[in-house]
């Protein structure tokens, strides 16, 4: 995006694996992989959401102190982006270390049952989705 600065994601970087040296790695895989978790949402013990909490505020309280102003209203919002990006990083190393981790689809409450039964079918990320909108794309590309 026009507004996301790859200095601030290198900066965020940097402050974890020094503060964090435990995470570096698993931060790394899981930004060169093509998964994503959005919007912040999870249900989780609360030693983990202690300890989520924890590095990513200390992680954000330097980054806060050591950014760059960008002067534009999106780029503002960097923290938030970067806490998104966090949970996706702290999952997978939940993951790593043998949580029980339970993943469900996103589904809004107001949204049609053609919708509903369209994730139930293709759940999101799942490899049956990313098969058929890929046959899809390519039909309708011809």
């Amino acid at each position: 995006s026009a507004y996301h600065y790859e200095e601030d994601l290198v900066l965020f970087f940097d402050i974890l694996g020094h503060q964090f040296p435990h995470l570096y790695q698993t931060a790394q895989e899981y930004l060169s992989q093509n998964r994503q978790y959005f919007c912040n949402m999870f249900i989780m013990k609360k030693e983990l959401f202690h300890e989520y909490c924890e590095i990513l505020f200390s992680v954000l309280s330097e980054f806060d102190n050591k950014k760059t102003l960008h002067g534009d209203f999106q780029s503002d919002r960097t923290d938030g982006y970067l806490g998104e990006l966090f949970s996706g990083i702290y999952i997978n190393y939940c993951y790593k270390n043998g949580a029980a981790i339970k993943e469900l689809p996103r589904i809004d409450v107001n949204c049609s049952i053609g919708k509903r039964f369209n994730f139930a079918l293709l759940p999101p990320e799942s490899k049956r989705r990313f098969v058929v909108k890929r046959i899809v794309k390519k039909f309708r590309g011809k």
